[in-house]
């Protein structure tokens, strides 16, 4: 049962996510005997909340198993015990394909900055997931992709139709976000959620996939 995120976990902080198309959300209370001077919360507890809505996001934006291998923290606010937090965490760069760097930030009750972080992820193939044992087959199935798009035909505004040398069929795909014309996508992973582009300018961005 994961301290952070186990629901179950009697002693943990229960942190629920939500996301949209560019960042994961996690709003949480810290519990009493979590705090540390005083009614403070322990600054591990906060560098805790700020790695792991980094690491959510990652997951859910990218679509890819993670390993967090170094971050930043910067305690900007006191942290109180009791009080409502709001946790964000979202992609600032995808470096290459096996590494990406994350942006966490955590909001006190007045909506403040009280804690920011910025961390570099691994980001896992299956194959290597899978040698490494840090997940499960079940976790491991819902996150690879079910189809490898690799070929871009047109690319005109928000949309691109693509065609899937598995499937031999085309596809028409809506970029969130974009307003008047987007670099190629060289690579696009889908899943039953949806799924991310690639572009040759090592950009990441979510995508909505309607097949013809």
């Amino acid at each position: 049962m994961c301290f952070a995120c186990g629901p179950a976990n009697p002693a943990g902080l229960k942190m629920r996510f939500f996301a949209n198309q560019d960042s994961v959300v996690s709003w949480l209370t810290v519990p009493d005997h979590l705090r540390g001077w005083n009614m403070l919360v322990h600054g591990g507890v906060t560098s805790t909340i700020l790695d792991e809505i980094m690491s959510w996001a990652a997951i859910h934006l990218l679509k890819t198993i993670i390993l967090t291998k170094s971050m930043r923290v910067e305690f900007k606010k006191p942290v109180f015990i009791g009080q409502p937090l709001r946790a964000v965490g979202r992609v600032v760069e995808i470096k290459n394909e096996r590494e990406a760097v994350m942006e966490g930030l955590l909001y006190g009750p007045e909506d403040d900055v009280c804690a920011e972080a910025r961390g570099i992820f691994a980001l896992l193939k299956p194959k290597v997931a899978r040698k490494l044992g840090i997940v499960d087959e079940q976790a491991l199935r819902d996150l690879l992709p079910e189809d490898e798009i690799r070929s871009a035909e047109e690319c005109n505004g928000p949309v691109a139709i693509i065609r899937s040398p598995a499937k031999n069929n085309y596809t028409s795909c809506l970029f969130y976000g974009s307003s008047t014309t987007v670099h190629p996508p060289t690579r696009i992973s889908i899943f039953a959620g949806g799924c991310v582009m690639y572009t040759s300018h090592n950009t990441a961005q979510s995508c909505a996939v309607y097949y013809k």
